[in-house]
């Protein structure tokens, strides 16, 4: 009987989190600050926004205002009946007498089978079924099986957990949603890599759930371990020039370098050896990527072309590699690369368009072009200046929507519809070249020349976050669930981390 009594108000602090920042017309924004001890802090620039801290290790709680509890509790369904006066009350409240006598739920609905009403429970938000709860000690039961907050992860996540959360998935649930008011907040622990390179850091590759690849203008490449971050190992490479682009395969087991030196290499990550090289590239290798076989390695450069290759043992020339393909088509340097399935890869470059290829026949099947309205009377000239203003750095694919991301020189964030190959939308934002992007579900993350990292939320098509922390240009980003680490030209590797404090978290 007592266990009824049991407090539950402290989860609409938590759960009705994720209607936070409802307000998205306007971006929080919030400045790094490097302290004379050489710890890191936060500061949010329009503390108007949101209720800031500047501790970055404070942690961070919303509580609701009494009549939003109120408003939580009502959006319970007809199909369980209407809480009484008593359980509109706070928790601390109530009488043992009247909980007790509290039981709203209709008696043949207590009666369904438990699978059945786990199948209508998942279709309350929290609040509800926090409500729920305090009806019936069946209700209070659902609500603690672990079953049904592994469904809601599920479902509300967009991925299934771990086995290793068993028992523990409202807490993962809890903490999840907390995670993402975070995001919408930028509610961060800042941290800088310690032992980093000696030059501009240019790219990072994820190697499995706790490891990253760093590549550098210094011709080293880096291994670190994130949850630590500690740096675990540096690899001087066989490049003349910096190394400007790296890519992982699927199964872990090899790296893929791009060089200012025009030379692509494949390596070894058991052993760090060098297994094949690439020199077809005229100029420098802007960017890499490795197909989900495996085998098969496209690679993008300043000469305008890319090259869809394969590692081969016993080559006459001793590289090891063997070219099946050189895509020609675009008119200017060809920056970033991307998978797009099995059989083809997107391209951006700075002549303003995107590709998409064929990599078994080289061919181009489609072009993205953004053609803006010009009067009759545009010159040549005004058209050669917009081009260069809308070339376009770097790309993301967005299978689930159907969409292609691309940052542009102007600093537009560009929103391309993959069927009709028109540009649906030119997002403002950024003051400067969009030099990197990288996306994690319904958030993508941008970096920019005019030193800003910035949070969009994709199902609005709005920036909610600007974050400032690096002292020059932003050349590129990688995002996990909890995490945006961040490398610039002022030789650093930003983490921020979101999901500090929350324990357990999926990755």
């Amino acid at each position: 009987m007592t266990a009824m009594h049991m407090n539950l108000a402290p989860f609409f602090i938590n759960y009705g989190a994720s209607s936070v920042a409802d307000d998205a017309a306007l971006t929080t924004y919030i400045a790094i600050i490097n302290n004379k001890d050489g710890s890191t802090s936060t500061k949010c620039l329009n503390p108007s926004r949101r209720s800031s801290s500047s501790s970055a290790s404070s942690v961070y709680a919303v509580s609701p205002s009494p009549r939003r509890k109120k408003r939580a509790l009502s959006l319970i369904p007809s199909l369980f009946g209407r809480p009484s006066q008593k359980l509109m009350q706070p928790l601390s409240k109530r009488t043992k007498t009247a909980a007790n006598a509290t039981t709203t739920a209709p008696c043949w609905l207590m009666s369904l089978p438990i699978e059945v009403l786990h199948d209508i429970v998942m279709h309350l938000d929290t609040p509800s079924l926090l409500a729920l709860a305090c009806t019936s000690r069946l209700f209070r039961a659902i609500f603690y099986d672990d079953h049904l907050w592994q469904r809601r992860f599920a479902v509300d996540f967009d991925w299934a957990s771990e086995r290793r959360w068993k028992e523990q998935h409202r807490q993962l649930y809890r903490n999840h949603v907390t995670l993402d008011r975070r995001w919408q907040q930028g509610l961060v622990s800042p941290q800088y890599l310690e032992n980093g390179h000696t030059s501009s850091v240019y790219c990072l590759a994820r190697l499995g759930s706790t490891h990253m690849i760093s590549g550098s203008r210094d011709r080293t490449l880096k291994l670190w371990h994130l949850p630590s971050r500690q740096l675990l190992q540096t690899k001087m490479t066989k490049h003349e020039g910096s190394v400007l682009c790296v890519a992982v395969s699927p199964d872990g087991k090899r790296l893929l370098t791009g060089s200012s030196d025009a030379t692509c290499m494949i390596w070894n990550l058991d052993t760090w050896t060098l297994e094949g090289t690439l020199r077809e590239h005229r100029h420098g290798v802007l960017g890499v990527c490795v197909m989900p076989n495996g085998q098969t390695f496209v690679s993008a450069s300043r000469d305008h072309t890319l090259c869809v290759w394969r590692h081969a043992q016993n080559t006459p020339n001793g590289d090891n590699v063997q070219v099946l393909h050189r895509l020609e088509g675009h008119t200017g340097p060809v920056n970033a690369v991307q998978v797009y399935d099995d059989d083809h890869v997107v391209s951006a470059s700075g002549d303003g368009t995107l590709k998409l290829w064929n990599i078994r026949t080289g061919a181009c099947t489609k072009t993205f072009v953004d053609v803006p309205q010009q009067d009759d009377n545009t010159s040549q000239v005004s058209a050669s200046l917009s081009t260069q203003q809308t070339g376009l750095a770097c790309l993301q694919i967005d299978h689930q929507q159907g969409l292609l991301y691309s940052g542009a020189q102007n600093g537009k964030l560009k929103v391309w519809h993959v069927e009709n190959e028109e540009c649906c939308a030119s997002l403002p934002g950024h003051h400067a070249l969009i030099r990197t992007m990288h996306r994690h579900g319904n958030w993508l993350v941008t970096g920019s020349y005019d030193r800003t990292i910035k949070v969009w939320d994709m199902q609005k098509r709005q920036c909610i976050v600007s974050l400032s922390g690096h002292a020059s240009w932003i050349l590129n980003i990688l995002v996990t669930r909890s995490k945006i680490i961040s490398a610039g030209q002022d030789k650093q590797i930003m983490m921020l981390d979101f999901g500090h404090n929350l324990t357990p978290l999926d990755e």
